[in-house]
């Protein structure tokens, strides 16, 4: 057996090396994750679970707060490896068969998850969760971000899961990795926002013990449901599992999604407003003006020339998908940052003020964000297929763009989609 190293060189030698490997797992998990989300998310915009998005401001304290765990595992991860040098725990390297490998790696995730879901449960007792959970409770629409958003009694009772494992089972060091490999891999998957796995998946009784996105996101929405992490078992044997899950999951990863009566309302107001619309006859702004379809159908915008000076550009919201939230109420604009305003409807809400025309582009304008409530200095730029790209920058260096499609084209689309809504409806 090597002699044990001295606390110092430990600390100078083994856990920067720890804590690079905790804080890399966080960083490359979420941000892949994202990143990925980001580029697909046109394309799977019908696998977002939320109405709700998450916000800029969201996002930053999901970071911040998971790099904090990231530290706290570190250092739970040092003492571990310091403590067992002195055998302790049980911890050990060198060789090792691959069924063993297995076995161990399968033990510590299952453990784990028994471990996580009475734990879980725990920290939601009233007496503890505004200590303890809150704070992960904070992203209401979790993002990758928030795999490791949790307070620092909470990031410690997440942390004790090695050190009790390790304390009574003989685990391989590789394991241990792979397990940790597992976790943030599993956790930002929990947290994507959009359904991630195929549509058969509850459909095989194996894998159908498997978590999915649906599950823990339910749980963000609704907090007393869908306490598991990797598993349903506890949650199915508990009572615990939120009654709609299976529901919620097949209107998720449904390939076309069969429109609720909300839906088709939100569709035939659509149809209407695109065919009744009157055509403003050319003016300084050309083909811009009229109605536009934002990304993912979300909402309808009608750029006009401004009441004040009609040589300026200004839109907005005449159309939005969802008509009705949850609560039978127009949706509103919750997230303003004049609080006197946040009661004031979505539809007719004016978020495109004094673009100025240059050439194909319209410049020197602001654009209000109501997924934020934040005003960014925008641009719109006329591209060569007729559509419009949005540019909206925040302090001229941080910036997001969009396109947008007449919405006039979509009409012909949207009666189709209804028609099938009456066949399904028929069948």
């Amino acid at each position: 057996m090597s002699t044990p190293l001295s606390f110092s060189d430990a600390v100078q030698q083994v856990y920067p090396v720890i804590l690079f490997m905790d804080v890399g797992r966080y960083l490359i998990g979420a941000g892949l994750l994202a990143l990925i989300l980001a580029l697909l998310s046109t394309a799977i915009e019908s696998r977002r679970l939320q109405d709700r998005r998450a916000s800029r401001a969201d996002r930053l304290r999901e970071f911040r707060h998971s790099m904090v765990t990231a530290g706290v595992f570190s250092v739970v991860g040092f003492i571990v490896f310091f403590v067992n040098q002195f055998g302790v725990f049980r911890l050990y390297d060198g060789p090792i068969a691959g069924w063993r490998l297995a076995v161990e790696l399968i033990a510590v995730v299952v453990i784990h998850d028994a471990y996580f879901y009475w734990m879980h449960r725990a920290i939601h007792h009233r007496r503890c969760f505004r200590r303890v959970h809150s704070l992960h409770h904070q992203s209401r629409t979790p993002t990758p971000w928030a795999a490791y958003a949790f307070s620092l009694p909470e990031a410690l009772l997440e942390a004790a899961i090695l050190p009790i494992v390790v304390l009574f089972l003989p685990i391989h060091e590789f394991v241990v990795f792979l397990f940790m490999l597992h976790m943030i891999a599993r956790n930002v998957i929990g947290h994507a926002g959009y359904e991630l796995f195929p549509r058969w998946w509850l459909r095989v009784p194996i894998l159908s013990s498997i978590t999915t996105t649906t599950h823990h996101d339910l749980h963000h929405q609704f907090g007393r449901y869908n306490y598991g992490l990797y598993f349903t078992w506890w949650d199915r044997w508990m009572g615990t599992e939120h009654p709609e899950y299976r529901q919620r999951f097949d209107r998720a990863v449904a390939s076309r999604r069969k429109s609720t009566p909300k839906a088709s309302y939100s569709i035939a107001a659509l149809i209407v407003l695109s065919c009744c619309s009157a055509r403003v006859e050319a003016s300084t702004h050309g083909e811009a003006i009229g109605l536009w379809a934002t990304p993912g159908l979300g909402s309808i915008v009608e750029l006009r020339p401004c009441a004040d000076n009609e040589r300026k550009l200004c839109g907005r919201i005449v159309w939005v998908w969802e008509l009705l939230d949850e609560a039978a109420e127009p949706p509103r604009d919750t997230k303003n940052r004049d609080y006197d305003r946040r009661s004031q409807p979505l539809v007719g809400l004016d978020i495109l003020d004094n673009f100025e025309r240059d050439g194909d582009r319209w410049r020197k304008g602001t654009v209000y964000n109501p997924a934020d409530g934040r005003i960014y200095r925008g641009a719109i730029e006329q591209l060569p297929d007729g559509n419009l790209r949005l540019k909206g920058c925040a302090l001229r260096v941080f910036c997001q763009t969009q396109t947008w499609v007449r919405a006039d084209h979509l009409v012909e689309s949207l009666n189709a989609l209804l028609e099938t809504e009456h066949q399904l409806d028929g069948a």
